[in-house]
């Protein structure tokens, strides 16, 4: 018996549904095993990346290992370049009490300031310029009356405009020739019946061949030396404004044999004799002009000013003592020599009221003397004070000389405005007043030796 062709139909069709099912089935554990096979191949390169991360990682730390220990060698090689240069520099130019101290190069003075360039004029007033212009022809005579004072009202504007320029650059211009130029530093040998002695010259910025300059001499302290009082003092900025010649001189062994004090150490060098040679030898060999010669010293230096006053009086126009006191017996000087002493209040190496172990004189004790040997009145002047410090004057009857008392309230063995180094042995330096601009700023009051006594 065959089967219907109804149960034939069905049966195609039913082997056409199992076909497609498993089409299906077989479709799908392809694509499961595909996305299998990527999962794996995904989990593989995720293992594999630290590996690579810190392969590339090694090669880059390797690399920069070795960047970074030749920029260390090569650093280390210019910092030890740069200490060995400072370390010659030091040795030769600052003496040895000095050396722990950090300091400054000197300040080169001037200034290369320009006044700005004037802005042009802008494209769009030009052209709105060139709009209000009338066309050729087209104006009256009216119209080109306005046009012509027009175009002279602004040729005046234009001329007055390059007159303000020329003055603005000619304001900006440095108020001496000094600025913008550096000064010169030199050694020089002096022969003090036949014994070798040295001092120091700085030229000021602008020195000018064939002209006469006034000079400061320039004494060190104790333990010190000429370069150690030029690095103390800072006086370059200032001689190059005054347009001074500085000299600084060289002590024996550090140390002036002149006076009383620990600083006068020294008593077996005449520096009376070199004082003599130094001061022919300084008006023999440098543009010096002789009725401008001033003195001044620190310390143990000042002693060496007050011994210039007491015995070369009519050679110099004035002096300053700074941080010491007078302490010369039977010093009668010639002249009446202006004279500034500055001195701070808690010195303990030069004490302010005097004594100590060496008996030395009072800075009151000093300033009297010396107003007793210029005869002033005593009539006293303020000069300039704060709170910190102040500055009287005495003059002479005439006015002819003057005797300055400086006194620094909280400081102690130091150069007002110079470097501050030392602290604990020398005390404080007062930095609201500058020793060397008021004392280069007075010997420019004084243009020729005072008169006899």
């Amino acid at each position: 018996m065959s089967p219907s062709p109804a149960v034939i139909n069905l049966g195609k069709k039913l082997l056409r549904g199992q076909a497609k099912v498993v089409a299906t089935l077989v479709a799908f554990l392809l694509c499961v095993c595909v996305a299998s096979a990527e999962t794996a191949r995904e989990k593989e390169e995720v293992a594999e990346e630290p590996d690579r991360w810190a392969v590339e990682n090694s090669d880059y730390s390797d690399k920069w290992a070795v960047e970074s220990n030749d920029m260390e060698e090569r650093w280390g090689v210019a910092t030890r370049r740069f200490e060995d240069s400072l370390g010659e520099k030091s040795a030769d130019h600052v003496p040895i009490i000095h050396r722990s101290v950090t300091f400054d190069p000197t300040e080169i003075p001037g200034s290369s300031d320009k006044p700005a360039p004037q802005k042009k004029k802008s494209d769009a007033k030009k052209s709105q310029s060139k709009k209000t212009e009338p066309k050729a022809g087209a104006a009256k005579s009216g119209d080109k009356k306005k046009a012509a004072s027009q175009k002279k009202t602004d040729g005046k504007k234009k001329s007055d405009g390059k007159k303000k320029v020329v003055e603005k650059k000619a304001s900006s211009k440095p108020a001496d020739k000094s600025q913008g130029k550096k000064g010169s530093y030199k050694k020089y040998p002096l022969d003090v019946n036949g014994k070798p002695r040295e001092y120091y010259v700085y030229l000021p910025a602008g020195f000018q061949k064939g002209k006469k300059y006034p000079v400061v001499i320039a004494f060190h302290g104790f333990q010190s030396d000429a370069n150690g009082m030029r690095w103390l003092i800072k006086p370059d900025k200032w001689a190059d404004k005054y347009q001074y010649i500085v000299v600084y001189p060289n002590a024996v062994n550090k140390s002036w044999n002149v006076g009383k004090g620990t600083g006068s150490a020294n008593k077996n060098t005449d520096d009376v004799a070199f004082s003599k040679a130094l001061y022919k030898q300084v008006l023999a060999k440098h543009p010096v002009d002789s009725n401008r010669l001033y003195v001044m010293g620190f310390s143990n230096g000042a002693q060496m000013a007050a011994l210039w006053v007491c015995q070369m009086a009519g050679k110099i126009s004035a002096a300053a003592m700074v941080a010491h006191t007078m302490n010369i017996p039977g010093c009668k000087p010639s002249h009446k020599t202006p004279i500034a002493l500055l001195h701070g209040m808690q010195d303990k190496l030069a004490p302010y009221k005097g004594g100590g172990k060496h008996k030395l004189a009072s800075h009151k004790d000093s300033v009297d003397f010396f107003r007793k040997v210029n005869g002033t009145s005593d009539k006293k002047v303020h000069l300039q004070s704060s709170k910190t410090y102040k500055c009287e004057s005495w003059t002479h009857s005439k006015k002819i000389t003057e005797v300055i008392d400086c006194k620094m309230y909280n400081n102690g063995h130091s150069w007002p405005g110079g470097v501050e180094f030392m602290v604990d042995v020398l005390g404080t330096t007062n930095k609201d007043f500058n020793a060397t601009e008021f004392l280069f700023r007075m010997f420019s009051k004084y243009k020729k030796p005072p008169a006899p006594r």
